[in-house]
């Protein structure tokens, strides 16, 4: 069992300290098991499930603490934890705090959004995700680790092969960028990966 401390955005610890790249390289090592907690009680709950798991497990927490979401949802490898119709905002980790509240602005504008959560970034299985998007026109994914080998690449590759692709696909995570010092916030409004980026990007594919 791995535990990945720092994952995502560090804030001040330095441009050096950013957990951004454990996602690409993580989910390629075969038999690995990536599991990502949102909060304390799932990092809890996560740590224990590990232990059961065959293979490798790493599971990714951010330093810090958490935000407004403090449920434990982690007994499945995908959750819904907020219903929706047309728009799906997937993410992972702490960044469900920023997915949450652009639901919430998405809705005051009349754009009903809902909101999964993965709890397991590897291994994907095409069949369960399938299940869940449905009914799904615009897939936004929201990840706080660089494009290359992020988890919406291979989770769209699974959707496109089970037929399930949506009609927009937007992938919201640090590009090939590296991350400057600064605050949480102030990194993820740089990169628009905080909520109100996130109900822009929606809204818009929802116009064009």
């Amino acid at each position: 069992v791995f535990a990945v401390d720092r994952a995502g955005l560090v804030g001040a610890d330095g441009p050096t300290h950013h957990g951004c790249q454990d996602v690409g390289y993580l989910t390629q090592i075969p038999g690995m098991t990536v599991l990502c907690p949102a909060c304390f009680g799932e990092l809890r709950a996560m740590l224990r499930a590990a232990l059961a798991l065959e293979g490798p497990v790493a599971v990714r927490y951010p330093r810090g603490g958490e935000g407004t979401y403090r449920s434990d949802k982690s007994d499945k490898p995908l959750v819904r934890l907020r219903e929706g119709r047309g728009v799906t905002l997937l993410t992972y980790g702490v960044l469900v705090n920023q997915a949450l509240e652009a639901a919430e602005r998405l809705e005051k504008r009349g754009i009903e959004a809902e909101v999964l959560k993965l709890n397991q970034i590897a291994p994907l299985n095409g069949e369960v995700l399938a299940d869940f998007f449905q009914e799904t026109d615009i897939l936004l994914v929201l990840e706080d680790c660089f494009g290359a080998g992020c988890a919406g690449q291979r989770i769209a590759a699974l959707l496109a092969g089970e037929g399930r692709a949506p009609q927009k696909l937007i992938l919201k995570n640090l590009g090939r960028t590296f991350v400057p010092e600064g605050s949480v916030p102030q990194l993820e409004e740089r990169f628009g990966l905080d909520a109100a980026a996130v109900a822009e990007a929606v809204e818009e594919a929802c116009h064009e």
